[in-house]
């Protein structure tokens, strides 16, 4: 089970979609919302704790699970996340670190090869040796318990349910599939999953994943110590060391039972009459972003226009 969920997804989270699609809000006077992701799956398992009475937090949770499984290539609770959080009744900003980290056993030269020269991308990915400890679920449970509504198994459910039913591959991932088949050779429970009659999955096809549910029936109703002990903590270590045919790993039980999502102090900066605040490291997406903008306040964009192609040289 772990095998198949760590052979693909645990390599990326939350990488930037090629688009989003978005999920219409919740109807109501008095409630306005809007959920965004790259999969509209997603996007509506987050509306549904939304229609629920949950918080943005609640939404965003659920929403990160469902992409585990409609979109693996990219996102997912193997991986490691940051969570950003505004309280508008304080104006507090708040930040968790959630990336995954290197096992303690992880030394300088782990991407080196025989000849002390880096080893290609394509080369160290396949395997354990690639993967670090998946720091997800520790981040939901710590942003759940401090800004989380709905009950902590009901986040579960839509992904739950849709990997139970089966759901219908889109064109990203079934062209993702296409172009890396030499990589699952070694891989067959990867294979098996992602898979059909001999060949990847194609866009409009249903695929169903009842072993990732019942993975995530146990995280609902004991919470993350379902994930980084036990019986699923001894299959992800097994799955990225002993059982990897390439580039296996040293990831231990201590390394899963060890690791804590952790508060960082956000990074903010004013941009005209704004305040604008993100993500600080090890996330570099803050500090680029407030970088980028510190560069544009010294023009008059508003001023030059849309159609004036210095505008669009600046902001591209």
């Amino acid at each position: 089970m772990i095998q198949r969920l760590l052979a693909y997804i645990a390599l990326a989270l939350f990488a930037t979609p090629l688009m989003a699609q978005t999920a219409p809000p919740p109807p109501g006077p008095e409630r306005v919302a809007l959920v965004s992701s790259a999969d509209a799956r997603a996007s509506a398992a987050g509306r549904e704790m939304l229609d629920a009475g949950g918080t943005a937090t609640d939404a965003a949770l659920a929403t990160m699970i469902m992409l585990t499984l409609v979109e693996p290539q990219s996102s997912g609770i193997g991986g490691g996340g940051f969570f950003v959080h505004h309280d508008a009744a304080t104006n507090q900003v708040a930040t968790i670190d959630g990336r995954e980290t290197a096992p303690r056993r992880a030394r300088a030269d782990r991407f080196l090869g025989a000849n002390g020269q880096p080893r290609g991308m394509r080369d160290v990915v396949p395997g354990g040796i690639s993967v670090g400890v998946p720091g997800n679920i520790r981040l939901m449970a710590e942003a759940h318990r401090r800004w989380g509504r709905l009950p902590w198994a009901q986040l579960f459910a839509p992904t739950i349910r849709l990997a139970e039913e089966g759901f219908r591959v889109n064109g990203f991932l079934a062209a993702t599939l296409a172009a890396t088949t030499e990589r699952w050779t070694d891989f067959p429970a990867t294979r098996a999953l992602y898979y059909i009659d001999g060949r990847p999955a194609r866009e409009g096809e249903t695929l169903r994943n009842p072993e990732f549910a019942r993975m995530l029936r146990e995280v609902a109703a004991r919470g993350p110590d379902a994930f980084y002990t036990g019986a699923t903590a001894r299959a992800i270590v097994a799955a990225t060391t002993t059982a990897a045919p390439r580039n296996p790993g040293d990831m231990t039980m201590a390394d899963l039972a060890g690791y804590r999502a952790v508060e960082r102090e956000a990074v903010c900066y004013p941009y005209r009459r704004y305040r604008v605040c993100g993500m600080g490291p090890p996330s570099s997406g803050g500090t680029t972003v407030l970088a980028m903008l510190g560069m544009l306040e010294h023009f008059d964009l508003s001023a030059m226009g849309r159609d004036n192609p210095m505008s669009w040289h600046l902001i591209r």
